[in-house]
């Protein structure tokens, strides 16, 4: 469990107000939320506004999409699998996803070190265009594999390195395939509830859970493992620290 030390001093709150508040005026962003913890000691604050119309002020209960830092999560339940006995490193994607161009020799490690060279579907233009134009409408991780195996590789396993949303998405579907079951309730049962982390979610809805940082709509499904939690600055520092 998480329980955060003492604030830090004075002293140093200003001055990180005063980094945070010039940087927000230097790259006219609404707001930011912070949260730093270490020997030292603690300091969460939210500055600015939530995007959006009407405006409020931000606070530090507001939730927000954390994008690729889901990514951390999909990882670690991965090594959760792992340590029961029902994957291996060595282990080979057409084993568990079969269709994917070089599964026979994608392995667990390449995957999980971006060194796949998996196609990125994110840079299909059919995707592009859902995601700019219907960022709302259907869509499932079934979908993202089926544009994965459509794209020719970017190179041969574990001779280059390049960050690419896939190798989450493939990872899901592998510890979904090892585990039987669905990587969202590995997250909930096997992570959150004993970290205590009851504001992070998978969401079900197109919008951010409220409190809200945005009203913004985004079918969650669209990046899935690689992309689509939810969370708040307070839980995601208990998944620093734990992490």
């Amino acid at each position: 469990a998480f329980s955060p030390p003492t604030e830090l001093t004075l002293t140093q709150r200003n001055a990180i107000d005063a980094i945070v508040n010039a940087s927000i005026t230097a790259s006219k962003t609404p707001g930011c939320i912070i949260s730093i913890t270490g020997p030292e000691g603690y300091y969460s604050k939210a500055y600015g506004n939530t995007l959006g119309r009407p405006k409020r002020p931000l606070t530090t209960a507001d939730h927000f999409r954390m994008g690729s830092v889901t990514k951390t999560f999909t990882g670690t339940a991965f090594w959760l699998t792992l340590d029961k006995g029902l994957l291996s490193l060595d282990d080979t994607l057409e084993t568990y996803v079969p269709g994917v161009p070089n599964g026979s020799s994608i392995t667990m490690a390449h995957l999980l070190s971006m060194r796949s060279g998996v196609y990125d579907f994110t840079y299909n233009t059919g995707f592009l265009l859902k995601f700019i134009t219907m960022p709302a409408s259907p869509y499932s991780q079934e979908q993202c594999i089926d544009l994965i195996k459509s794209g020719a590789p970017q190179f041969a396993p574990g001779t280059a390195n390049k960050y690419v949303n896939s190798n989450a998405i493939l990872i899901a579907a592998v510890v979904e395939a090892a585990t039987g079951r669905r990587l969202r309730d590995i997250f909930a049962e096997d992570i959150w509830a004993p970290l205590g982390m009851t504001e992070t979610a998978w969401p079900s809805i197109m919008t951010t859970p409220l409190p809200a940082t945005g009203s913004a709509k985004l079918n969650p499904e669209l990046f899935g493992a690689a992309g689509c939690l939810t969370s708040t600055v307070g839980d995601l520092t208990k998944w620093a620290v734990a992490l």
